[in-house]
Parts: C-alpha cells; structure tokens; sequence
C-alpha cells in the first residue's frame, strides 16, 4: 500500500533545478564578477559565490533548494546590473593586479621553455 504523496510536494520536486542549471547559476556569478573593474569587487563576488554554493551544497529540503535558487537567481541580476555599471568607470589597475599579471606572465614564459 503507497501514500498518497500531497500535490504541492510533487510539485516542488519536478521544479527543482537540476544540477546543469546550479552550475550556471555558480558559472553566472563568477561571469558577473569578472566585469568588475575594482579588483576588490571582482575577489568579493568570486569569493563570496564560491563560499554561498559550498556551503549549501548537502542542502537535501526541496523547499530550502527552490528558495535558495530563487535568492541567487535575484542576487546574481542585481550583481549583473553592478558589474555594468562599474565597468562603466575604469580605474587604475592595484599594485596587486599589475604583480598578478607578472607572475602569470613569468609562469607562461618557464611553461613555453619547458621548464617547470
């Protein structure tokens, strides 16, 4: 003998995203943040995407999984919008960024040698 299952639980269940779409939720957050032309902005967005998804990653409540993703899908428009708007004013690059280049720059020229 089955229990009957109450309609509104199915139906959270069918809408629940699938795990395509949570990674480009994850991969929209990390986009977002890269507009940014503050270098502490850009780290903030990417950090704090990275930390918001780990943390709820075990989440096994429907309801709590479709409030989430509603809360990131908002908050990823509103980093969107932001990340426009501020790359719309450039700045001049930090200390830290131009050293970031550099050591990129370096590791690419030993990687072009051969070397390790």
């Amino acid at each position: 003998m089955s229990i009957p299952i109450p309609t509104a639980y199915t139906n959270t269940l069918r809408a629940l995203p699938d795990r395509a779409h949570i990674l480009h939720l994850y991969r929209g957050f990390l986009r977002a943040g890269s507009k940014f032309s503050n270098y502490n902005f850009r780290d903030y967005v990417k950090r704090r995407a990275r930390d918001q998804f780990r943390m709820h990653k075990n989440e096994t409540d429907p309801h709590k999984i479709m409030e989430r993703v509603k809360k990131a899908e908002k908050e990823l428009l509103v980093w969107q919008r932001q990340g426009y708007l501020n790359s719309l004013y450039r700045v001049d690059p930090l200390v830290i960024e131009s050293e970031e280049k550099n050591i990129r720059k370096d590791k690419n020229k030993i990687l072009l040698r051969g070397q390790n």
